[in-house]
């Protein structure tokens, strides 16, 4: 015991004479431990962006199958996505497309100019982070069908609404400027055509496309099956929301013809996905149109046949301010045709063979995007993001839970 005694003052003299020595050691044992607990991090993907400019909000889709590729054992419900550039845990999504089963995990995040950035997961249960998109069947408003992201909302006419003198056809654009969902907001207050400070719905429909709507087309003129007769929410957030529309079969060309419509809608994005689909008994292509209302001649319209983009900054309300309205369609097989009150894109659709393009919108006061020029930009930038889509490297080898190393510790808890 004597010994150990002077073994222990002659500690606390070394440690009076070595005073940064010991500060160092401590240190490195504060280290050691942080490093034992720090959650371990495991490869996932390496993602690209082979752009010159960034990239904002992306959501990307990796395939179910590659994920099990990757984590054999994974378990869902202890389960996070982290930029392992910087530790940040990522928003992420399991989609189902409405099959009750994983399809893809969907994850969300920006980029700068060409960057790369390496994606890992976590064995770890997160908090799900707020929701950014919402929808829903809105049967005490007529049938409606509405859905929204973080900038802007949309909504889709029902059955009930058919039979009234107020009748519509094409998409509706309810105009933002918060980034808080307000769908159930609106229809429990009804009153959503004045802005009482987060925005309103003040766009006018009727029997036109709207906001990107599509519909059989012949002869310079536009047909309308009628409004939706049944929906399915396919996946309900918190980053993408998407869901399907039916329409009873109608006659054209001679056909009766059902047309079913996906519509998706991200996060941060100012465009719906849409799919459109036409079953018909016999295998032939049929026009279509999908199309944007024009405003008695005025406002700024340009399109790109080429491109297939068509944008138009609508004539100023006095009021409510300005909203840009916008399509895009990347296939070959199209022609732009202005009508005397729509412009829209022709497209030649095949039986059973689904069909997308992109529409959507903007408003001036929601602070985003102020003029005509910065609509076109925005969306000639939206082109080229389809067109040079993020570049995706997939970790191929089977990662072991028990056995592989901690890569980072930096992870924002």
């Amino acid at each position: 015991m004597r010994n150990f005694l002077k073994m222990q003052v002659g500690g606390c003299r070394l440690f009076q004479m070595n005073r940064s020595k010991q500060l160092i050691t401590l240190l490195c044992l504060l280290q050691a431990c942080f490093c034992a607990n720090a959650q371990k991090v495991w490869p996932l993907v390496t993602v690209r962006n082979p752009l010159h400019h960034s990239r904002i909000q992306q959501v990307i889709s990796l395939p179910w199958n590659e994920i099990q590729r990757n984590i054999p054992d994974i378990d869902t419900s202890r389960f996070s996505v982290v930029n392992r550039n910087t530790g940040k845990i990522l928003p992420h999504q399991w989609e189902t497309h409405g099959s009750g089963t994983i399809q893809n995990l969907l994850i969300q995040f920006s980029f700068t100019a060409q960057e790369q950035l390496q994606l890992g997961y976590i064995l770890k249960a997160t908090p799900r982070p707020s929701a950014f998109v919402f929808g829903r069947y809105v049967p005490e408003r007529k049938d409606d069908f509405a859905w929204e992201n973080d900038r802007v909302a949309f909504r889709m006419y029902g059955k009930a609404l058919q039979s009234t003198n107020e009748n519509a056809h094409g998409i509706d654009v309810w105009v933002k400027r918060t980034n808080q969902l307000i769908i159930n907001k609106w229809y429990q207050s009804g009153d959503y055509h004045a802005d009482h400070g987060d925005g309103l719905d003040y766009y006018s429909v009727g029997a036109t496309l709207g906001a990107g709507d599509i519909s059989f087309f012949t002869n310079d003129t536009v047909f309308y099956p009628g409004n939706y007769s049944q929906w399915k929410i396919l996946d309900n957030g918190p980053i993408r929301f998407s869901f399907q529309l039916t329409y009873d079969s109608v006659v054209f060309n001679k056909q009766n013809i059902q047309i079913i419509k996906t519509i998706t809608l991200d996060a941060g994005a100012q465009l719906n996905r849409i799919t459109v689909e036409y079953r018909a008994p016999m295998m032939q292509q049929h026009s279509a149109l999908a199309g944007i209302v024009l405003r008695n001649g005025w406002g700024i319209l340009n399109q790109d046949e080429q491109k297939g983009i068509i944008t138009y900054w609508e004539p100023t309300d006095p009021n409510n301010g300005t909203t840009g309205v916008a399509l895009i369609d990347t296939s070959g097989n199209k022609k732009i045709i202005q009508l005397r009150k729509q412009v829209g894109i022709q497209l030649l659709l095949s039986n059973h063979r689904p069909h997308t393009y992109y529409a959507g919108a903007c408003w001036d006061k929601a602070g985003k995007i102020h003029s005509a020029e910065e609509w076109q930009t925005y969306l000639a930038q939206l082109y080229r993001e389809l067109k040079e889509p993020l570049i995706i490297n997939y970790n191929r080898q089977p990662m072991k839970h028990s056995s592989s190393p901690s890569l980072i510790q930096k992870i924002n808890r």
